[in-house]
């Protein structure tokens, strides 16, 4: 007896482990509101910013075990903002100033050891590589603002433009700072080591383009182009190039935040005409979907809460993070959350929730009609191996 009720406690214990959830994270002391910005590549730490009442906006740090933690002000500063953090969570990027006059200055923060200012007035850090050693953003060079590249050892290096005179900015960067991705001029840029800044293009028709997330590997870039019909997520690699993988009704403006690991999942927000946020998940089989609804969907109890932004998602893509009006009888406040989702399926090709024979059937349809969702290895475009990639996945059972 003894044994089976030790057996069932775990299997319960397994079960919650593996429960989806949304959970609020709370406000800062003397604040009334809050916003997520990015999350570790576990998801275990979550960064954003919190006002903290008159005294302005503070960039946090939150843990499950420690909550929601004060990042405080540096070098005169009378707020401070979060951009993103460090794979684990231990360096966090962001820009912080004086509201008069305005004097804006990037930083990175590490655990233990505080701020470093990067650059001067007018610089922002936008995101830091996973390994935490580079910054990448936009500063003031000669006149004209450009994407740069810090490091604690080089300092400040201006990545320049391939479109003279319009300037550059860098929005994010790899797992080891070799690969960086943002906007040169009108269009989406890519920046190697070995080769420089690079021109990603834009899709059919497209007039602009900005990249906007990229892989660890740096082999996958996300971003958005603006298409006479409108604008539309795209998905990069230098097998496929730019691959356009849709929108959603009524959308006039498409922001990527994040990606997972491989590639294949990726969460964002989209606008329409009136500037209404709704945010989104986009995955190989499901296409572009409502974070509210497929929460929803999945039985995630969304009861008090309406969700505006997403602004993360985890490696293994099972922990998203984002802002959303939270009402309970106490208050009525923006909030940041994070919220853990069911691993997705990639065999299940039409989202029906388990697989079939009809999901090798609507699989083949999109293969002969070249549909982008069948291009499902990511690699070198729509092709006979990803017949026999999708196959393997539906007879191991996802």
């Amino acid at each position: 007896m003894m044994l089976a009720t030790a057996v069932l406690m775990l299997l319960t214990a397994a079960s919650a482990s593996r429960a989806q959830t949304l959970t609020g994270l709370g406000v800062l002391a003397g604040g009334a509101h809050s916003y997520a910005t990015d999350l570790s590549a576990d998801g275990s730490v979550v960064v954003g910013n919190a006002d903290k009442g008159t005294l302005g906006s503070r960039a946090f740090r939150w843990t499950s075990a420690g909550g929601m933690m004060n990042l405080g002000l540096f070098g005169g500063a009378t707020y401070t903002y979060a951009s993103r953090c460090s794979a684990n969570g231990s360096v966090v990027v962001g820009q912080g100033g004086t509201s008069q006059p305005v004097a804006t200055s990037g930083y990175r923060w590490l655990s233990g050891s505080g701020f470093t200012t990067v650059g001067g007035t007018g610089t922002y850090a936008f995101a830091v590589s996973g390994d935490g050693s580079t910054v990448v953003g936009v500063s003031p060079f000669l006149n004209n603002t450009e994407a740069y590249r810090w490091t604690s050892g080089g300092g400040m290096v201006s990545l320049g433009s391939f479109f003279p005179g319009q300037g550059s900015v860098a929005q994010a960067v790899n797992a080891n700072g070799s690969v960086i991705v943002g906007v040169s001029g009108l269009r989406a840029s890519r920046w190697t080591l070995a080769g420089g800044m690079t021109d990603l293009g834009v899709l059919p028709g497209g007039t602009s383009s900005s990249a906007d997330c990229i892989t660890p590997d740096g082999s996958v870039v996300v971003g958005a182009c603006n298409t006479p019909a409108g604008p539309r997520l795209f998905r990069w690699t230098s097998g496929t190039g730019m691959v356009n993988l849709g929108t959603m009704p009524g959308s006039m403006f498409i922001s990527p935040t994040g990606v997972s690991g491989d590639g294949g999942i990726i969460v964002g927000i989209v606008s329409d005409t009136a500037g209404n946020g709704q945010p989104f998940l986009w995955t190989r089989t499901g296409g572009m979907r409502d974070v509210g609804a497929y929460m929803s969907s999945v039985g995630i109890d969304l009861t008090g809460w309406t969700l505006s932004s997403v602004h993360g998602i985890s490696a293994d893509g099972r922990t998203i993070i984002g802002s959303g009006w939270h009402f309970t009888a106490q208050f009525g406040r923006n909030e940041a959350w994070r919220a853990t989702i069911p691993a997705q399926c990639a065999a299940d090709f039409n989202g029906s929730g388990g697989i079939s024979s009809q999901d090798i059937f609507d699989f083949l349809a999109a293969w002969f009609n070249l549909d982008p969702r069948a291009d499902f290895n990511g690699v070198n475009g729509i092709n006979a191996q990803d017949i026999f990639n999708f196959l393997s996945a539906w007879f191991a059972g996802c």
